[in-house]
């Protein structure tokens, strides 16, 4: 995992930098609401990136200042906890958090985009406009930026504070977009914690399955340790094939001969009917309203450990929203669900020692770290429990630069453990029995 891009704390805003650490825990972290808490997110591929030229661009407005406009007045509508962008120039971004910081404040992080958004305004000679090339996105606002600032891609925001800086996934060097972000994650604790990632991938005949395998495993996004919203443009009808390890066991496949999910997310539009996250769900498939043409192909997944089986979508079209003209080719999907705290969890056995438990956490430094009993006995839902509450102690300044200095969580005794340069290799708890775990990065 590569951290980089742009940071959107602050304003006002200053030029993207390098950032750091970000999120996780579990289903049985212990790190939940302490309700169950509605989240809303708003997601929109905003074709921001691209002016008036190009597939499907007759239509769209070519000021992409006015699309600006658009998702600010979606924003004040909706009040989403999360927004997901994606074909967003970073100017435009921050002209968005800006109109919006006196009623709906807003952070998270930017990623200079795939392939597709960077190229559109960079190195696509069928996207270019003479005289603009690089200047596209300083010049897509219909507001003079620095030249520096000229990049497109795609950006994850939350309600401030964030718990976490965050991350960016790049694509392996030597893929069509490489050394580009393929993906974004940032860690909310506003109204609860919650980690939200956007990616956008390529559509299966153009490398998509192989993508999307990739940020996965990147970003740990299968059995999550924190409640985890993955949102995007996945450049995929709900049932092609490598959708199938996204959705959960309990999404069936819909249509005859289509299986169901064998993953760990429900799907905002995954529910017939549906108009509210309290109505019914007793038979979600893997299906949606359209989201760009004829097709669904945005998405906002939210893991089945921690959200409500009951979800609700709806789809926005951008058509004449813009001067007249279209805002986007793509929808604007906002979808609801609701962050449940878990159930009363069933009595386990205690793990002995060398037991390596399944559940990946996440230091403060946004290191994956495995969790393992070392001595004497506990469950691994408690070690990895611990272990998380711990590293979000010290994310919060709780603990201290003092690798050997003891922080107190109960009954136990935590520290961090060495590791090269300026890292620490992760943490070890013990008991005032004598039980023994510990967390080392992988």
């Amino acid at each position: 995992m590569t951290l980089g891009a742009a940071l959107l704390g602050v304003l006002p805003a200053t030029a993207p930098g390098v950032a750091g650490p970000p999120p996780a825990t579990a289903p049985q972290s212990g790190v939940t609401a302490a309700a169950p808490t509605p989240l809303t997110v708003l997601h929109f591929n905003m074709r921001g990136i691209i002016r008036n030229e190009g597939a499907g661009g007759a239509n769209i407005d070519p000021s992409r200042a006015n699309v600006v406009d658009h998702v600010v007045a979606a924003i004040n509508q909706h009040r989403p906890d999360v927004v997901s962008l994606n074909e967003a120039c970073w100017t435009q971004v921050q002209m968005i958090r800006e109109a919006v910081q006196g009623t709906n404040p807003l952070v998270g992080r930017f990623a200079y985009g795939d392939a597709r958004d960077y190229q559109a305004f960079d190195a696509a000679p069928q996207y270019k406009v003479p005289g603009l090339d690089d200047q596209r996105c300083v010049q897509a606002t219909g507001r003079t930026w620095p030249d520096t600032l000229a990049g497109g891609g795609m950006a994850i925001l939350v309600r401030g504070p964030a718990a976490y800086d965050s991350e960016v996934y790049h694509e392996p060097a030597g893929g069509p977009g490489t050394h580009l972000g393929r993906a974004a994650c940032v860690t909310a604790r506003t109204p609860a914690v919650f980690r939200a990632c956007v990616t956008h991938i390529a559509a299966a005949d153009g490398g998509g399955v192989g993508q999307l395998a990739q940020v996965r495993a990147a970003l740990r996004l299968d059995n999550p340790a924190l409640p985890t919203v993955f949102v995007g443009d996945l450049n995929a009808d709900p049932l092609e094939d490598h959708l199938v390890p996204v959705y959960s066991p309990q999404v069936a496949g819909g249509v005859t001969g289509y299986p169901p999910g064998d993953g760990y997310y429900y799907e905002a539009d995954m529910c017939p009917g549906s108009t509210e996250p309290t109505h019914p769900c007793t038979a979600p498939i893997r299906d949606g309203e359209p989201t760009f043409q004829n097709g669904k192909i945005d998405y906002i997944f939210f893991n089945s450990a921690n959200f409500d089986i009951r979800m609700s979508a709806a789809t926005y079209s951008p058509a004449g929203q813009c001067a007249g003209r279209d805002c986007s080719d793509h929808r604007m999907l906002v979808g609801r669900a609701t962050l449940a705290l878990p159930g009363t969890p069933t009595a386990l056995p205690p793990d002995g020692p060398g037991a390596q438990c399944p559940t990946m956490v996440f230091t403060h430094h946004d290191q994956p770290a495995r969790v393992s009993v070392v001595g004497g006995r506990t469950t691994c839902s408690r070690a990895s429990r611990l272990m998380q509450d711990f590293f979000l102690k010290l994310s919060e300044g709780t603990g201290s630069v003092d690798w050997a200095k003891p922080l107190r969580l109960d009954e136990w005794t935590c520290t961090q453990t060495p590791g090269p340069a300026q890292w620490y290799e992760g943490g070890r708890c013990v008991s005032d029995l004598g039980h023994t775990i510990e967390a080392r990065t992988t």
